[in-house]
This record gives C-alpha cells, sequence and structure tokens, in this order.
C-alpha cells in the first residue's frame, strides 16, 4: 500500500511559494523541484487555491503564487486542503465475518484518537515555523539566477 504524499508535497510548493514575495513561480520549476510531474503539482496547486491559500495565473509569466502569510496558515489547513478523508481507512471485509466486526470495533476508538493527535499538532504549527530554513533556500537561489541573468545581459 502506497501511502499519500500529498501533504508534505504541498508544503513543499507552498514553501517554494513563499520565498517568491510575492512573484509567480511556474508548476514546471516547482515539478522539477519536487522532482514528479507538473500535473500532480497543478492538482495540488488547484487544491491550495480552492483553499484560498495560493492564485495562479496562467501563460508564460503565469504560475502559482501565494496569498495569506506563512503565518496565517496552519499545518492542519494544509493537510485537509489536499488530503480526503480520515487518515485511516478501514478495510471492506465480509459483512457476516466476525473477527472484521471485531477488528474494525476494537481498532476505531484507538485510531480515532491517533487522528485527534495529529491534528491536534499539525493544528499547532504553522507554515512560517516549519519553512524558515527552505524559504531561505529559495531566495538565495533567486538570487543566484538574477546574479545569472544580470551578467548574461552584459
Amino acid at each position: 500500500m502506497r501511502k499519500s504524499t500529498r501533504f508534505p508535497s504541498a508544503v513543499h510548493i507552498l514553501t517554494m511559494l513563499a520565498g517568491m514575495d510575492d512573484d509567480y513561480l511556474s508548476s514546471d520549476i516547482i515539478a522539477k523541484s519536487m522532482k514528479t510531474n507538473r500535473v500532480v503539482v497543478r492538482r495540488l496547486i488547484k487544491s491550495l487555491a480552492d483553499a484560498g491559500f495560493v492564485s495562479s495565473q496562467a501563460g508564460i509569466q503565469g504560475g502559482a503564487k501565494l496569498e495569506v502569510s506563512p503565518r496565517d496558515i496552519t499545518l492542519l489547513d494544509i493537510y485537509r486542503a489536499v488530503e480526503e478523508g480520515s487518515t485511516f481507512q478501514f478495510h471492506s471485509p465480509q459483512p457476516k465475518c466476525p473477527v472484521a466486526n471485531c477488528v474494525t470495533a476494537d481498532l476505531r476508538g484507538i485510531l480515532d484518537e491517533a487522528e485527534s493527535a495529529m491534528e491536534k499538532k499539525l493544528a499547532s504549527k504553522t507554515l512560517a515555523d516549519v519553512s524558515k530554513r527552505g524559504v531561505a533556500a529559495m531566495k538565495r537561489i533567486i538570487a543566484a539566477m538574477k546574479r545569472l541573468d544580470r551578467s548574461s545581459k552584459r
């Protein structure tokens, strides 16, 4: 079973956008950084835009940009924007199986508590709390790109 990477990928995207100082960043650049397909990035950007965290613009000068301060976005906000349903899912066993009924009943409370604890922890941290180093790295990359651009115009 594969685990979802949507949440950490969304944090990656938002961290990159936080380093852009109100400029747009293309999904191609984000996808290269994440070593994934730009369609995956665009789907996540759509979810983040639906949540009101980013805006996007089509075209050559387009991309996505952050619309909310990283201090005002909790990790739980991001998680809920990109993940669907409960963290823990039960399989669909034979309904008349007494073992399946016992396992589901015995695990449900434990898993609900675990999910609640995770959500509480995510609610206590903001994007700003976890993105400081990533934003600084993004700013260094942008500065280096601007230096290269200026030197190529000479």
